[in-house]
């Protein structure tokens, strides 16, 4: 059980990072087309630079909102965890006195 969840662990970081690369690729290929200024009748570059920068920002703040979302509920699990133990010796220790 315990290899199971370091296993879906690392996958979980493994999305992470995959997902901060893209959004990485995306702003500095964004960056890039703007900077070269291309111009054609065909394809609007400045259209595609704003697409590639607004989604690499939007995958971004998913990726930092999903791992922000998947702390605050492990330190919950903890929290429980905790309370139950805590409960769990009150109750051993009220056993005892009486």
């Amino acid at each position: 059980m315990l290899e199971y969840n370091k296993v879906e662990e690392i996958k979980k970081i493994k999305k992470i990072n995959n997902a901060f690369t893209l959004s990485f690729i995306f702003i500095i290929l964004a960056v890039i087309i703007n900077e070269i200024n291309f111009s054609s009748d065909i394809f609007n570059f400045e259209v595609a630079a704003s697409y590639l920068l607004g989604s690499g920002v939007g995958i971004g703040l998913l990726a930092i909102i999903n791992n922000y979302m998947k702390i605050n509920k492990q330190k919950d699990n903890l929290n429980k965890s905790n309370d139950n133990l805590l409960l769990r010796l009150k109750k051993r220790a009220n056993t005892k006195n009486k």
